[in-house]
């Protein structure tokens, strides 16, 4: 396995087990005897090779209005959240006016 793999974020590894998966589906070896060539935990192997075969749902994002926020008018400005896996919360043209009060707006919903 590659030496790397623990810096990867969680899209590189779904890009390198899918690419895993696929090679194995072109060979003509087991699942287990795959993992044994090319040095992968079997646990990993079976862990990503079910997440591997759900099916990702759709995600819709909806416009909100919340009461934390007070839009400008002469001016732009910009609240970004990015996790670690790349999700992210985006706010334009709007400033908190506390972001202890955005914060339990957002937990309200």
């Amino acid at each position: 396995m590659q030496s790397d793999y623990g810096e990867m974020t969680v899209n590189e590894k779904r890009k390198f087990w899918e690419e895993h998966i696929r090679c194995w589906q072109e060979s003509d070896l087991s699942q287990r005897a795959y993992c044994k060539r090319h040095d992968i935990r079997s646990s990993q192997w079976f862990y990503w090779k079910k997440r591997s075969t759900k099916t990702e749902k759709s995600i819709t994002f909806v416009p909100l209005k919340l009461p934390g926020l007070t839009e400008r008018s002469n001016s732009v400005s910009a609240i970004r959240v990015i996790t670690p896996n790349g999700f992210r919360i985006e706010l334009e043209g709007a400033s908190p006016v506390s972001l202890q009060q955005l914060i339990r707006d957002v937990a309200a919903i």
